[in-house]
């Protein structure tokens, strides 16, 4: 009997129905995700509080305060950030509040804004940058550009659940020719609203190194035998027997491994402030304006909400907006050059090819061993049972031993034991095994 897959602790919490309806009421509102991450920050402070999503609604309000100012003290003692801290609290507020329970907020811990984290965390160099994409496998690229060079959130890539993310369609000036993908560059990238953060369409763009990336990686998919269409996954799940979109965790997962392998120890995040900070220094440089770098990350602002009323830009808008993008490419690409970019796709296409070789010959390998197995399972238990009802006198009816027997004198088992050997070699020979294996 298969065992039982262990839940999750958002599982787990979620089965209390007042957890349910507050969790309901949240992502009316809210992005699905900050659900998840708040369920996750109440399942672990009531876990260390030892109380239950219904006993911490009966307390008394001074023990309340006095078990929230518990926790905030441990946590500061774990070394955890005076931000984060405030965080996880927000998650505990909002669910008392929905629970209509009168609390006292404890006081915030010393410095609340200070990240630590983040603000030691140097984005990487542009010979980082190239490195990683040199490293990393052709779906791995694709995340990578699409948030160094766009300043994509993983979540836009694709959701929590890996059931919507980036389409092809959402691309523009794309085409197939010759079973090979081809790209005006850059490509102009439409955000869907339920992909971003703020609720708001907007668009980003990807430089002509990026799409140097997706280009190699559908063209890998294609010569596999995928269709490529609007609907199309721009990452793929590897996980699904048909063409899904990836997680979000599956693309942080993704992009974190590879750096790990390029040596960079930092948050796959890192890639979005690379963005934001290299358009920074096009902005400083009079290359583009500061409400264009906004509006490309997908903030809120004066951009933004021009063209959410607007529904759209006007053509000279979005004309000035590629033309800006286009100049701050020089800012954002590394030094990589379109040859040495084939030499590395080229690369990759030949450990791509020659492990699905070696994938199907141990299969074939496999599947070999199995139909001999079988066969000697089948044929171990025929010569066995044989021989249990076989007397002397039915031995010697049988005319081809006896024959054998009274010309070389040679006994029923060593016989039998000759015969199945023959008949094992001849069966591989039949089923197309190499001489080595017989």
């Amino acid at each position: 009997m298969p065992k039982k897959k262990k839940k999750t602790k958002t599982q787990e919490i979620l089965e209390d129905p007042h957890v349910q309806q507050w969790y309901e009421d949240f992502t009316y509102n809210n992005s699905e995700l900050t659900g998840v991450v708040y369920l996750r920050r109440l399942s672990s402070m009531l876990k260390s509080m030892e109380e239950t999503p219904e006993s911490i609604l009966t307390l008394h309000k001074d023990t309340l305060y006095k078990k929230m100012f518990g926790y905030a003290k441990r946590e500061k003692k774990r070394g955890m950030t005076p931000s984060y801290i405030i965080s996880e609290f927000k998650a505990l507020y909002s669910y008392l509040k929905e629970m209509d329970v009168d609390f006292k907020r404890i006081p915030p811990p010393k410095n609340p804004k200070s990240t630590p984290t983040v603000k030691d965390e140097i984005i990487p160099s542009k010979d980082e940058l190239a490195n990683l994409l040199h490293t990393a496998s052709p779906r791995n690229k694709v995340s990578i550009s699409l948030m160094a060079f766009s300043g994509l959130r993983p979540g836009v890539i694709g959701d929590i659940h890996g059931k919507n993310g980036l389409k092809m369609g959402d691309l523009n000036g794309w085409k197939i020719q010759d079973n090979e993908i081809i790209f005006d560059t850059p490509v102009m990238i439409t955000i869907q609203p339920t992909l971003s953060k703020t609720s708001n369409r907007y668009i980003t763009f990807l430089s002509e190194e990026g799409a140097t990336h997706i280009k190699n990686y559908m063209d890998l998919r294609i010569r596999k035998g995928e269709s490529i269409t609007n609907d199309t996954p721009v990452v793929s799940s590897i996980f699904r027997e048909k063409v899904g979109h990836i997680s979000s965790n599956a693309v942080r997962d993704g992009v974190r491994s590879s750096m790990r392998k390029a040596g960079i120890q930092k948050r796959p995040y890192v890639l979005r402030r690379y963005f934001a900070s290299m358009l920074q220094e096009a902005e400083h440089n009079g290359v583009i304006i500061h409400s264009y770098c906004q509006f490309m990350m997908g903030h809120l602002g004066d951009m933004m909400t021009t063209y959410t009323l607007n529904k759209g830009l006007t053509d000279t808008q979005l004309n000035d907006l590629r033309e800006s993008y286009s100049k701050s490419q020089r800012y954002l690409q590394t030094s990589t050059t379109r040859e040495e970019l084939k030499k590395t796709h080229e690369r990759m296409a030949t450990l791509e090819n020659n492990s699905k070789i070696s994938q199907e010959m141990l299969f074939e390998r496999i599947n070999r061993l199995e139909k001999m197995n079988d066969w000697l399972k089948d044929y171990i238990i025929n010569v066995q049972l044989y021989k249990d009802m076989c007397t002397v006198e039915e031995m010697e009816m049988d005319e081809e031993w006896q024959k054998d027997h009274d010309k070389t004198g040679i006994l029923w088992e060593q016989w039998m034991k000759e015969k199945m050997e023959d008949e094992f070699r001849q069966w591989k020979k039949e089923h197309g095994f190499p001489e080595k294996d017989q």
